[in-house]
């Protein structure tokens, strides 16, 4: 796995009041036993076609996740299934964010509310492309970086 400094800072992962809609790196926030909301970053987006593809920081093993892929179901939602463990979420756009907001059901049985968030680029936002195609620009640029930043880091 790669280190936990290669998006943004692994560190913001806690305990939050209130969920910020408009963050300034990708986050994602999330239920966690009922007891209170918490947040975590993500890595940036990229779409491809009917499909999603992110990594979440796991702070309990303080380690990016393995990509999540979540594709574009016939009931509308995304979903990621892996074994009993299940996510699902309805994407949404604006001018200055992209969102993914669901639910899951961890393997263990534990269930929750995520609200993923990606702010769109404004240095892409130049370019022209549509919302969507606005955050994929650039992040397949800093996925590919932190692919091969995490192999260089398990070959040494």
């Amino acid at each position: 796995m790669g280190s936990a400094s290669q998006y943004e800072n692994p560190d913001m992962t806690n305990s939050v009041d209130l969920i910020d809609l408009e963050v300034s790196q990708p986050t994602c926030f999330y239920t966690w036993l009922g007891d209170a909301w918490r947040q975590g970053p993500i890595s940036p987006l990229i779409r491809r076609g009917t499909t999603l593809h992110f990594e979440f920081f796991d702070s309990e093993f303080d380690e990016w996740e393995p990509t999540t892929v979540m594709a574009l179901e016939d009931d509308g939602l995304y979903h990621f299934r892996d074994g009993k463990e299940h996510h699902w979420g309805f994407w949404a756009e604006t001018k200055a964010q992209i969102y993914l907001t669901g639910n899951f059901i961890n393997s263990d049985g534990t269930q929750g509310v995520e609200i993923y968030i990606w702010p769109i680029v404004e240095k892409t936002q130049e370019r022209g492309a549509a919302p969507g195609k606005k955050a994929e620009i650039g992040a397949k640029v800093q996925l590919k970086k932190a692919q091969k930043q995490r192999k260089a880091t398990k070959g040494s």
